[in-house]
């Protein structure tokens, strides 16, 4: 092989690889922003599906039903009017590290809402996306539970008597102890953190047999997963016998074949019931810086 068609095989090469490098990315970003689109669509009562990246029938018609409500052509694409009002920044969809997650279920908060058809329906007609600026969450009926900041968390003035009722140093024991628990596959040790009806993620106020389903689920998917705690704050509760507890968490979860990795921002509601601690509502959200 002469020089010149040694340097062409090699630019040729560069070339293949750039190019299937940049494929790579786009492809990232798509499942990345399609994440956006659910997350933003199931905040606003629209989509109930999976949070996993994936295009689906499901969520074509919720995208139709929110460009219907905002006035804008109903064709189920998230276009860049529809990403712009749902305040999903297409160019800066990437997963942190750049490391795509797969196009499944990842954290326990991203299978799909669980609602009985009466509920489906209260939710699709509370839906608050007509009334949603750019950029903000949904109206919540228990701000100081529900509302999810990105941001560093701001702890609320202490109370004397909560203080009293369930000290700060038992209820971080308490996390620590859960998440510690939730590296294993001990269900029954996982279990016992929950309390007998628990406000579950978005799926609304549940009874134990349904998170011991869920939770098996997520045992199978991922039965290997990894914790770090960070940031964990605890502030009183809106009742004596409460306290919530805010923390940053980074994951990461595999199962052999694939793997995945990130950080949330939690809010847990903690309550005594009898001589324990119990968790009696749990929200979680994905950052992304």
């Amino acid at each position: 092989m002469n020089l010149h068609d040694y340097a062409f095989t090699r630019m040729r090469t560069i070339f293949c690889v750039w190019l299937l490098f940049s494929i790579a990315v786009a492809e990232v970003r798509a499942g990345e922003m399609m994440r956006q689109v659910q997350e933003e669509l199931r905040k606003r009562n629209l989509y109930f599906g999976e949070i996993d990246g994936n295009t689906s029938e499901s969520l074509q018609k919720a995208v139709m039903k929110y460009q219907q409500v905002k006035g804008f052509s109903p064709n189920g694409l998230a276009d860049a009017n529809t990403l712009r009002s749902l305040g999903v920044d297409a160019s800066q969809a990437e997963v942190p590290e750049m490391i795509p997650l797969p196009d499944v279920v990842v954290l326990k908060s991203d299978a799909p809402r669980e609602l009985t058809e009466e509920d489906r329906r209260l939710a699709e007609q509370t839906n608050v996306g007509e009334i949603m600026a750019p950029g903000e969450g949904p109206v919540e009926t228990d701000p100081e539970l529900l509302t999810v900041s990105t941001g560093p968390a701001t702890p609320m003035p202490a109370s004397s008597s909560s203080q009293d009722a369930i000290p700060n140093s038992e209820v971080e024991a308490f996390v620590q102890d859960y998440l510690q628990v939730c590296e294993s596959n001990n269900l029954d040790a996982e279990l016992a953190h929950y309390g007998d009806a628990v406000d579950y993620f978005d799926h609304g106020r549940r009874q134990q047999d349904f998170i011991r389903k869920d939770v098996q689920s997520y045992y199978r998917r991922w039965p290997v997963r990894d914790y770090e705690l960070e940031d964990l704050q605890v502030a009183p509760g809106p009742n004596e016998d409460e306290k919530i507890a805010r923390f940053h968490l980074r994951f990461k979860v595999s199962n052999g074949a694939t793997s995945a990795s990130g950080i949330t921002r939690n809010v847990f509601k903690v309550r005594r019931e009898g001589d324990s601690l119990k968790f009696v509502a749990m929200k979680e959200q994905r950052l992304r810086k």
